[in-house]
């Protein structure tokens, strides 16, 4: 069997085999000298998160294929691809209500991606998107430096081992051959994202069955909830973008009221 790189990505996401006290002996024996972990803040505005088609087309797949009406126990297990478009949009509305109530507690993994010239993150496809979104100020992470790239804003973060960030944030380490070297991979807490998928899926659930919108728009996502009776007004410019909806939609679909420049969705 071949493995072909595709030449196209800014990135490859293929750990190789090994975990364990195996991947720290490795990456220690491996990671250039300046290559190391840091622990802290990294300013937002250095991060590069998923463009907002990825963030659309996510949406799109759950509601134009309806996997609202989908019974997620009858997946055999949750959170391992089996049905991406119903498990995804799902977890992206946990996870916002996650951030929303107590933020990200588990530092968001990133590091420096040479050929793309950015600081990307990884693991954490939905956590991105959620960041992107909805995050204010700087992003807690845990950053490894690629090639030894190093800039001043990194003094201000603490260096750590991986022996001491496992201690910390118990959970699975694995390596990622980019770049030139093993980028690591840290997932944390990752036991709970079946539950979170699968309460928050029937939540939505829930919440369509009884969700009545009065609007000034025709909604992209939400048109089949625009009935008489209302008890939720969606008004919105003729300048609102496809993201504030996005917005405005993960607020409705969690109960909640959202106002932006362009929309005010309001509870009745």
């Amino acid at each position: 069997m071949h493995y072909t790189i595709d030449p196209t990505v800014p990135f490859l996401l293929d750990p190789i085999k090994v975990g364990g006290h195996e991947a720290i002996e490795l990456a220690n024996r491996t990671w250039r000298d300046g290559e190391k972990l840091y622990l802290g803040n990294v300013p937002k505005e250095l991060l590069s998160f998923d463009n907002d088609g990825e963030i659309l087309s996510q949406t799109d797949a759950y509601f134009h294929k309806k996997k609202y009406l989908c019974n997620i126990d009858d997946l055999p297990e949750v959170d391992r691809g089996l049905d991406p478009d119903m498990e995804l949009f799902a977890k992206f509305v946990w996870l916002f209500n996650e951030h929303r109530i107590k933020g990200f507690y588990n530092p968001i993994g990133v590091h420096y991606n040479p050929r793309a010239q950015t600081h990307v993150i990884h693991p954490g496809g939905c956590r991105n998107k959620v960041i992107k979104l909805f995050h204010e100020g700087p992003v807690y992470s845990i950053y490894f430096t690629t090639n030894n790239y190093f800039e001043p804003w990194l003094a201000d973060l603490t260096p750590v081992t991986i022996e001491q960030f496992n201690n910390q944030h118990p959970g699975t380490l694995v390596l990622v051959p980019d770049h030139g070297a093993l980028i690591p991979h840290f997932l944390v807490d990752t036991n709970i994202i079946p539950d979170g998928i699968t309460d928050w899926h029937k939540r939505i659930q829930a919440r369509l069955e009884t969700l009545s919108i009065q609007t000034n728009a025709d909604l992209r996502w939400l048109n089949p909830w625009v009935r008489k009776n209302a008890n939720v007004d969606y008004q919105c410019t003729e300048s609102t973008d496809d993201i504030d909806h996005v917005k405005a939609l993960i607020h409705i679909l969690s109960g909640l009221e959202y106002t932006s420049d362009n929309i005010k969705v309001k509870n009745l």
